[in-house]
């Protein structure tokens, strides 16, 4: 029986084009929420954008925002993975020496260094609460994710202790080495005392790998996800949600 649902967000529960999730996706989270279900969403956003998206169940549902850095139920910090202070320092470096622009993303809220068309973007398309900055002693809170704008960085070597977790569409963005979807997944699990075997997974890129393997019941959104994890495969969220809902 599904005790547990994650679900990723763009691209799976919110399609290219929407600013909103839709009311009927809205209906079957809260319904599983009702039914005394566990339901997360993971996400490359932050928890403050997160927050804006799913305000409905925001006060009942996990988050787990910037990738898999960190776990927050109802605004307190459950799991975290920062990024330190000294690949911040170089990340400023890095965008400073290349006319790059860079999103530091914090639990709830952003730091935009490097121009007001991504301070604009961050607003505009993500809901983010953003603090434009100059300098690394201008931010006050722990980094959980850097993404450059503009184009690919030009790290010389990049610090053993980041990996990139996405590339496209004007972003390059990295996170804490150990830190992925997965990872997050399986320490919510351990605090609710639950396993794979309680858990429904939803994902539509490879950055949701880690996160259906963690799941018995792994609804992919695209065939070759579903292939390499041996998901079944789900043309929308909507008819995935009708799944888990009906999992037994």
């Amino acid at each position: 029986m599904v005790k547990l649902l994650i679900s990723d967000v763009d691209g799976t529960l919110l399609l290219p084009g929407q600013s909103r999730v839709s009311e009927t996706l809205m209906r079957s989270l809260s319904a599983l929420i009702s039914s005394g279900k566990q339901v997360a969403i993971a996400s490359g956003r932050t928890y403050y954008s997160l927050k804006m998206l799913f305000g409905e169940i925001s006060e009942s549902a996990y988050f787990i925002p910037c990738d898999g850095a960190l776990c927050i139920k109802n605004g307190r910090i459950l799991y975290q993975r920062p990024i330190s202070a000294e690949n911040i320092r170089r990340a400023l470096s890095v965008a400073r020496e290349n006319g790059l622009a860079l999103h530091l993303a914090a639990a709830d809220h952003g730091y935009a260094f490097g121009g007001e068309e991504l301070e604009a973007r961050l607003t505009e398309e993500h809901a983010d609460d953003i603090t434009p900055i100059t300098a690394l002693s201008e931010i006050r809170a722990p980094i959980y994710k850097l993404a450059f704008y503009g184009k690919k960085p030009n790290f010389t070597t990049v610090p053993a202790d980041l990996r990139r977790s996405y590339h496209g569409n004007g972003w390059c963005e990295y996170v804490y080495r150990f830190t992925d979807k997965g990872t997050a997944l399986s320490d919510l699990q351990s605090r609710l005392y639950l396993a794979k075997y309680d858990t429904a997974a939803i994902g539509d890129g490879a950055n949701d790998l880690t996160m259906l393997k963690g799941a018995k019941y792994a609804y992919a959104l695209s065939e070759r996800l579903a292939a390499e994890v041996g998901a079944s495969l789900y043309p929308s969220a909507e008819q995935a949600l009708r799944a888990v809902l009906a999992a037994e």
